[in-house]
């Protein structure tokens, strides 16, 4: 069965630690889902998509924040929104990985 494995993972200098671990199974609870899962991200944590073993992506806090300063928005969430759902790679992959219902 094909699965969409997303990670919370704390990142220290030292080590990286998974905090919470999520399995999507096919797109429509990825992209219904994923963000209500996501939205409490803190700093030094990081979100790491991998689709099965062809594609990987990583969502820090700081790249969220950079987001934030480039488009002149206040809102953290809405980037984060838009990272997780409007990546024309990462939705791409994942419509190509999983079935779409």
């Amino acid at each position: 069965m094909k699965q969409v494995i997303v990670r919370v993972r704390d990142c220290r200098p030292t080590y990286t630690k998974t905090i919470k671990t999520f399995y999507f199974y096919n797109y429509a609870s990825y992209e219904f889902d994923a963000y209500d899962y996501l939205k409490d991200l803190m700093p030094g944590q990081e979100i790491y998509i991998k689709v099965g073993n062809k594609y990987a992506k990583f969502i820090s806090y700081e790249d969220v924040e950079n987001a934030m300063r480039e488009d002149d928005c206040d809102d953290f969430g809405y980037e984060l929104y838009t990272m997780l759902q409007y990546d024309s790679s990462l939705n791409w992959w994942l419509k190509e990985y999983l079935p779409l219902y």
